[in-house]
């Protein structure tokens, strides 16, 4: 550590701090901490420099070199109840386990167990690039609501297929619902796709609108238009085994 500087009591106190190495990188940071109350009042600004995560936290999945800047505000520590916003943005190109990181800018908060992102910026290296303009969980109902307001691109299905697959997306998306019960999603989507392959038989790309809207109780309404085929389904049925039943 080349510079540290503390200021006040144990209990309650501002330090900065610049600390480098030869192996895990450099880390800088200016934190205000009070820990006189039950609930801890902090605000920290962290800059790094290649930093490696393995080296807090062994293991071979945290090893990494993060080159950011990162401002962290807040009240308390129990999700549940604690208030915080965090800005993150990258200074540079940086690595975390197989994930190759161009650029990522984060502006996001946890109110009493509900986490929003303001906006999220990110783009990976061979893909996806993500935008989101808007999202949001409430952790603490049961039912976990959620929106999701953004695109993703150049996203390869094989990741979540756990495939060869070669196909290709990308999604602009505005969606809400409960991830408790997907079944009750709503929403609109506009996806294209590429290198798509059937059985071994390359396929024409394609571009895809889709709108999931209630009905009635219990049921909705999907409508699906596409080069391939347009498709619509009412009343009840089950979107996890969508795919299957058509």
């Amino acid at each position: 550590i080349s510079n540290l500087a503390y200021v006040g009591e144990p209990l309650n106190f501002h330090t900065k701090f610049d600390a480098k190495s030869s192996g895990a990188g450099d880390a800088a940071g200016d934190v205000i901490l009070d820990l006189r109350n039950h609930q801890v009042v902090y605000r920290a600004g962290l800059k790094t420099v290649n930093f490696n995560i393995a080296a807090l936290i062994p293991g071979k999945q945290y090893e990494s070199s993060i080159t950011a800047e990162t401002q962290l505000a807040g009240k308390g520590t129990n999700w549940k109840t604690m208030v915080s916003t965090i800005v993150l943005k990258t200074n540079g190109p940086s690595a975390f386990g197989k994930y190759h990181i161009t650029s990522l800018d984060l502006a996001g908060a946890m109110k009493s167990g509900t986490m929003t992102a303001d906006h999220l910026d990110a783009i990976v290296e061979g893909g996806p690039e993500v935008h989101v303009r808007s999202a949001m969980v409430a952790f603490t109902n049961p039912n976990l609501p959620f929106h999701f307001d953004g695109t993703v691109k150049d996203f390869q299905l094989a990741e979540v297929l756990g495939s060869k697959n070669p196909a290709r997306v990308d999604l602009d998306a505005n969606l809400a619902g409960s991830a408790k019960d997907f079944e009750d999603v709503t929403g609109t989507a506009h996806a294209r796709l590429f290198d798509l392959e059937y059985r071994g038989h390359a396929l024409p790309d394609d571009s895809i609108d889709l709108k999931i809207s209630p009905t009635a109780s219990g049921e909705n309404n999907l409508t699906l238009r596409s080069k391939i085929a347009d498709v619509t389904i009412d009343h009840r049925f089950q979107l996890g085994t969508l795919t299957e039943d058509l």
